[in-house]
């Protein structure tokens, strides 16, 4: 075998051994940027840290119910997925989000109050479609973060 052969049959053999480690890798890219640490991810979607190990290890495919979790805590699940950064792309520059939070400080961590929770949601969803490259009134209404709001509370609940 020739080197560019040698290559691709490790390639081909180490993709065999951990099918999901590209996206494992970009999983730990992903948590990396955002700042967190292993820990705080594997406690906030409720899996064990082996579970966990082996998403970002790449020998255990991530439930596409996981990424979703992931998505609402502002990973780019585009990248992760496809290595493709969709953030800004597409983004009308003069598009004015539904929620408008200018005069309201949304906190870091979840509020207690269900009204602030809420808002605190509404605006942790809206802001994912927006690094995806939606454009609100043209690509999602209010309505339509209420369903994603309550499809989140139906999967915080099971």
């Amino acid at each position: 075998m020739n080197p560019q052969e040698q290559l691709i049959a490790k390639i081909d053999a180490e993709f065999k051994k951990y099918p999901f480690k590209f996206i494992g890798e970009r999983l730990k890219q992903e948590r990396l940027r955002l700042g967190y640490t292993a820990k705080s991810v594997y406690e906030r979607l409720a899996i064990a840290q082996s579970t966990y190990a082996n998403y970002e290890k790449g020998s255990r495919d991530i439930p596409a119910s996981l990424l979703f979790e992931l998505w609402l805590d502002g990973f780019d699940v585009s990248f992760i997925v496809s290595a493709e950064r969709f953030g800004s792309a597409g983004v009308d520059d003069d598009s004015e989000p539904v929620i408008r939070l200018i005069d309201i400080n949304v906190p870091d961590e979840r509020p207690v109050l269900v009204s602030d929770a809420i808002v605190y949601d509404l605006y942790h969803i809206e802001n994912g479609l927006i690094k995806v490259g939606a454009i609100a009134h043209k690509d999602y209404e209010l309505k339509d973060l209420i369903r994603l709001l309550a499809n989140k509370a139906t999967l915080d609940n099971s």
